[in-house]
């Protein structure tokens, strides 16, 4: 990991969240300049590697929201708060009712020089170490285009209705937690979305067939910035070659099962 390094965040301005890592649980924070210091929830940090670090004495007894209303301080938790590959530390009011995972306050964007660009939807943490793009999630959702039954231990590519993006957008599909809810794994996957349709893969590693209604959410939208996209291929290789599989896939194979060989019997579940 690097030390507070330079990262350019693409995120959803109406959310105005970025996705983070705290303690090894990942949340989306609050980037709220009306705040004037740095929190982080109590329920959240409980879930985390560090529920039971000792917190600090704080120099506050409590903190007004914008309602008026009064939110006492634990204490304060002194951490470090990981942003793509980029470590920053900080301290935290740790609260016992706060609406939102983590907030980062005016204190946190001043000391690591946040920008935020409404206009490109975009915030810089400055620094010169690196640059790197990672993604924001909640810039829309994929559901099910056609209800679709899974067959037992197999995998499926299902066609999928993507919102809030348009034909030749490049987004990330995130598999949504309810997923796990049905006994079902996803595959994190970069599309490209073609006619607001885009194909996700769907294992189904349980012996029973799995049903899926048609519009199910079963992955977020993430934005990406393709300027920060690089092929693994080979430099000389023809780009039509790369893209021949994704070209060729189509609705009826897409509703075929493919049988999956493998067990779960020696997991560790």
């Amino acid at each position: 990991m690097q030390s507070h390094s330079s990262v350019s965040i693409l995120t959803s301005i109406y959310k105005n969240t970025i996705l983070a890592n705290i303690g090894g649980k990942k949340t989306q924070c609050l980037l709220d300049t009306g705040a004037s210091v740095s929190c982080i929830s109590s329920a959240f940090l409980s879930k985390t590697s560090l529920a039971n670090c000792k917190l600090k004495p704080s120099d506050i007894s409590e903190i007004s929201g914008v309602g008026g209303e009064r939110h006492k301080i634990l204490g304060i938790l002194e951490t470090s708060i990981s942003i793509s590959s980029a470590q920053f530390p900080y301290s935290f009011y740790v609260l016992p009712d706060l609406q939102h995972p983590v907030i980062l306050g005016v204190n946190f964007m001043t000391k690591y020089k946040v920008e935020i660009d409404f206009n490109k939807k975009t915030v810089f943490i400055e620094d010169k170490l690196i640059h790197t793009s990672i993604v924001q999630s909640d810039s829309g959702l994929a559901r099910v285009h056609h209800p679709a039954e899974i067959p037992a231990n197999s995998q499926m590519n299902v066609l999928v209705r993507i919102s809030r993006r348009k034909s030749g957008d490049q987004v990330l599909l995130e598999p949504a937690s309810s997923l796990n809810n049905r006994n079902l794994a996803g595959a994190k996957c970069l599309v490209t979305v073609n006619n607001r349709k885009a194909v996700m893969s769907i294992i189904n590693p349980t012996n029973e067939p799995v049903y899926l209604p048609i519009n199910t959410v079963v992955a977020t939208v993430c934005e990406v910035d393709c300027n920060e996209l690089y092929s693994l291929a080979d430099e000389n290789e023809d780009a039509d070659s790369q893209n021949t599989y994704c070209a060729n896939i189509n609705v009826a194979a897409m509703e075929q099962g493919n049988d999956i060989d493998f067990g779960l019997s020696s997991s560790d579940l």
